[in-house]
């Protein structure tokens, strides 16, 4: 087992999540990509989180637990698993935190301690203990909370009570981090000393514009038609992510040009309730009526997905929330053409409308003019493509986010 590394080690950073393992959500996976630089600054990083929820049947505890809790090392960063039931979000955050407070008993100076994605009333009174004990603690609103009608209908008052626990544990926070403005509109966070707005950072050394060698390379690497017009969304299979709007939209599309194809990159939801169930069986059934299923392939997740950015000719993005995408953000830095839907959460940070991405009303048939309007046009497409490039390179390059991040750590833990 490697040992933490410690260079300096001025800071300590303890991240708090319930999503750490084995599946990573979007902003687990863009902390993973930070923590390894933060080492690199000088910043001790542990992770405490948890076993996942039962439904995850695909993981296998074998004979890694050592009583409640199991340690490994990774890149120089300490990840500490606790074990948690398997259902009930109560249930298991009380269980995490019962578990992290005796393992920080045995910790020596705990300067930060960052939460991300905790919501029950197990954090709040967390927060409240490790602040009298003189460590700062950040919140990261990654996602909005604020529920939203057509995706919560049968549980709406379960999530505006989490949604009023979050916005109680980022008050009792020293600090909130946001990916946006919008984000801060919408927890109705007014005071500047308690919010630091660090958009997402991306990896422009992986996410690049390629040349049209490298494009005919990767193809062929993937065994893709030189030739074909392709169509990419990266996204959980889900409501949320409105895959069946894009799907409808694409075979709309593709009855104006034979020539397209579709990709869909992303896993199905590992909690099949019924309804979840009907609406993958849908989508499955719609591809099947399509009179083009061949040309729609839905592959799964994908760790080398730079590469079928690449391979692409326009992204697609039709989600009803989000954070700050990493998808969109990589499909741009990639140089893709974008058609995007207005959602919450979609902030300036991603430039203009028709300038740098193509804006589409919500709907399966406002999505496919605008992919048509692409297809049609090669020029528009070049336009936003080098517009969007050149936004990220200026914007979101992720050295630059990490040294905030850095900085911001070292002023709150010298903060009296």
């Amino acid at each position: 087992m490697d040992k933490v590394v410690k260079k300096g080690g001025d800071i300590s950073l303890y991240f708090i999540s319930t999503a750490f393992w084995p599946n990573l959500g979007g902003a687990e996976k863009r902390f993973v990509a930070y923590f390894k630089e933060f080492v690199d600054r000088g910043i001790e990083v542990t992770v405490l989180s948890g076993t996942p929820k039962a439904s995850k049947s695909h993981f296998t505890e074998g004979d890694q637990f050592a009583g409640h809790k199991f340690e490994k090392v990774e890149s120089g960063i300490r990840f500490v698993y606790f074990k948690l039931p398997g259902k009930g979000a109560e249930a298991r955050e009380k269980r995490l935190f019962q578990g992290i407070r005796e393992y920080l008993r045995a910790e020596d100076d705990i300067n930060i301690v960052q939460l991300l994605g905790v919501h029950t009333r197990h954090a709040i009174r967390f927060v409240r203990e490790i602040k009298n004990n003189g460590a700062k603690v950040i919140y990261t609103y990654a996602l909005s909370q604020k529920p939203v009608l057509m995706l919560d209908r049968s549980r709406i008052f379960r999530k505006y009570l989490k949604y009023a626990r979050v916005k109680k544990i980022v008050n009792l926070c020293d600090l909130v981090i946001l990916q946006s403005n919008e984000l801060r509109e919408e927890l109705k966070l007014k005071d500047g000393r308690h919010i630091e707005i660090i958009p997402n950072g991306v990896d422009l050394s992986r996410f690049r514009t390629p040349d049209q060698e490298e494009k005919n390379r990767v193809r062929d690497e993937l065994n893709l038609d030189k030739q074909a017009l392709i169509i990419l969304t990266v996204g959980t299979i889900s409501p949320r992510k409105r895959t069946d709007m894009i799907i409808d939209a694409w075979v709309q599309a593709a009855r104006t040009n034979n020539n397209l194809r579709l990709i869909i990159i992303g896993r199905e939801l590992e909690k099949k309730t019924k309804s979840y169930q009907t609406y993958v069986e849908a989508i499955h059934k719609n591809v099947a009526a399509s009179g083009r299923n061949s040309d729609i392939t839905l592959i799964g997740y994908r760790d080398n997905i730079a590469d079928y950015y690449a391979a692409a000719d326009i992204f697609v993005f039709t989600p009803v929330k989000e954070g700050m995408p990493n998808a969109l953000l990589e499909a741009m830095a990639s140089g893709l053409p974008c058609v995007v839907t207005g959602f919450t959460g979609l902030s300036k940070d991603f430039g203009e409308e028709s300038s740098h991405y193509i804006l589409a009303e919500g709907t399966s048939k406002g999505v496919s003019e605008k992919i048509i309007q692409l297809v049609e046009d090669i020029e528009l497409r070049k336009y936003i493509s080098f517009n969007a490039s050149t936004l990220m390179n200026k914007t979101m390059a992720m050295n630059g986010i990490i040294d905030r991040y850095c900085d911001l750590y070292r002023r709150l833990a010298k903060a009296e």
